[in-house]
């Protein structure tokens, strides 16, 4: 069975592939809040996730993203990148003001608090930097 043009982003945005990225970005027909089979992840989850800076940077300027969207165990793209610790990431997400910065995912764990349990310091000090409550 061929790959859908949605899976086809996911792959992309989890193995960085920027330029393929680029190319399916621009296509409308594309549902780009599909959501994979893993974690409930959408394509913004997945650059965010594995800390894509570019392929997030791409996403994050088109309109349609859901930008605040939980996956399966309702963690955001945020959160996502706090928890694992993606220092260019979270800083391009800072200067969004379309991006929720405290949404908690479902054990109720807050972007900083799972930064903070992750040993993260340098996304904890961005955090604790930044104007909006944590």
């Amino acid at each position: 069975m061929a790959e859908s043009k949605e899976q086809k982003l996911w792959q992309a945005c989890t193995d960085g592939n920027l330029e393929l990225v680029k190319e399916l970005a621009k296509d409308d027909s594309i549902d780009i809040n599909w959501i994979g089979e893993d974690r409930g992840d959408t394509p913004f989850h997945r650059a965010c996730r594995f800390g894509h800076l570019e392929i997030a940077r791409v996403l994050l300027a088109l309109a349609k993203i859901e930008v605040n969207k939980g996956n399966s165990g309702m963690a955001t793209p945020f959160f996502l990148a706090s928890q694992e610790g993606h220092k260019e990431v979270v800083l391009l997400l800072l200067a969004s003001p379309r991006v929720d910065l405290s949404t908690p995912a479902s054990g109720m764990a807050t972007p900083f608090f799972i930064s903070c349990q992750q040993g993260h310091k340098e996304v904890v000090l961005l955090l604790l930097a930044s104007p909006s409550k944590n």
